[in-house]
């Protein structure tokens, strides 16, 4: 799939966007109303531990995936079947991406029917696939910049009618927090685990361990925000019931005579968002590699597009549907996989380093 490495920074790009596209067009931790901003710095751990545990996996195999090191950690049969379970787990996590992203699309441009929209969005996905992973890394070089000055320019309009009293009580019932605290956890934070197919891409990740921790708290201080400007503005009730509660908020922002911008910011969503999609989209289509043992992925990416723009459609007929599905069930079965996966892995492959070594080195030769 063209050329198969990765730069650190491309790396650290990515984990930025990928949180902030993940986020923008689904907001979780709205359901601890005004402590949403609590519920996620305490969600941003499980991210956090996520990072930290796969770069300890991937600095001590660097040249190895995740879906060889579990079947060589843990056997072909038990890592076999983990792998599947994984699968499945981003499968789902990709279809929501899908699923929010052609909803937020079909609200600007309602004339357009959905399966017009997922079509459009996954061939365009497809097609930067097909280039490679390096062609996702130039796609967030690309981008950074544009999507940096978008988030400045949210926070300078929103100042003027942000009102922090909506903020109170600081000290918030725990048991909203705490719900708050887990789909957050869950959704954006946990998918992170996704950076396990592009962390044995790259070079020198051992060196950039600080830079990648840099840009994952600079992700998660720009969600706090989000958080604190939505309330602020909104109130815990408008916010609560609003589909796209940041869409509202642009709404009501501008620069003196002019209006009418989150038309631009419409723009930071769409590519935000179109980058996460596609970046679980080349997850999916690298395990799935690994899973079948094949060379040569390209003849997977159309299939399993197809496969993602039809099971979206069966699973998510309407937006109450997904927000049904969405908050009641896939969260207790992705978050248990993305946070157990890797770290069974790790466990496993830190007990048998030397005999999964000698094991890999076989099957190489």
């Amino acid at each position: 799939m063209g050329n198969q490495t990765l730069s650190p920074q491309q790396i650290t790009f990515m984990i930025f966007l990928f949180l902030t596209g993940s986020s923008l067009v689904f907001i979780p931790e709205i359901l601890a109303g005004q402590s949403a901003w609590m519920a996620c710095l305490l969600g941003s751990l499980t991210g956090l531990y996520i990072i930290i545990l796969l770069l300890a996996l991937f600095t001590r195999f660097p040249d190895m995936s995740i879906t060889r090191i579990s079947e060589l950690a843990l056997g072909k049969i038990a890592g076999s079947i983990l792998n599947i379970l994984f699968f499945f787990s981003l499968f789902l996590i990709a279809q929501g991406l899908l699923y929010n992203l052609c909803f937020l699309l079909g609200l600007i441009y309602p004339a357009i029917c959905g399966f017009i929209l997922r079509s459009l969005v996954l061939l365009s996905a497809a097609y930067c696939i097909y280039r490679g992973p390096a062609m996702l890394g130039r796609l967030y070089e690309s981008f950074i910049g544009l999507i940096l000055f978008f988030f400045l320019l949210g926070i300078i309009a929103s100042f003027p009618i942000m009102n922090l009293s909506e903020l109170k009580p600081l000290w918030p019932e725990w048991k909203p927090l705490l719900s708050g605290a887990f789909f957050v956890a869950d959704w954006p934070f946990a998918q992170l685990v996704i950076l396990a197919f592009f962390f044995p891409l790259v070079q020198g990740l051992k060196e950039k361990k600080k830079a990648f921790i840099g840009w994952y708290l600079l992700a998660v201080a720009v969600l706090v925000f989000e958080d604190i400007q939505m309330i602020s503005i909104l109130g815990q009730e408008l916010a609560d019931i609003s589909r796209f509660p940041l869409l509202k908020v642009n709404r009501l922002t501008g620069f003196g005579e002019f209006r009418r911008v989150e038309l631009f910011f419409f723009i930071l969503w769409f590519i935000v968002g179109f980058t996460a999609l596609t970046a679980y989209y080349q997850g999916l289509v690298l395990n799935l590699k690994e899973l079948l043992r094949l060379e040569n992925p390209r003849p997977l990416i159309l299939p399993l597009g197809l496969c993602l723009m039809v099971f979206t459609a069966y699973m998510y007929p309407s937006d109450l549907n997904y927000i049904t599905t969405r908050l009641r069930y896939i969260p207790f079965f992705t978050m248990p996989i993305n946070l157990l996966y890797p770290t069974v892995i790790f466990i496993a492959a830190s007990l048998s380093k030397g005999r999964l070594s000698s094991r890999h080195s076989r099957s190489e030769g």
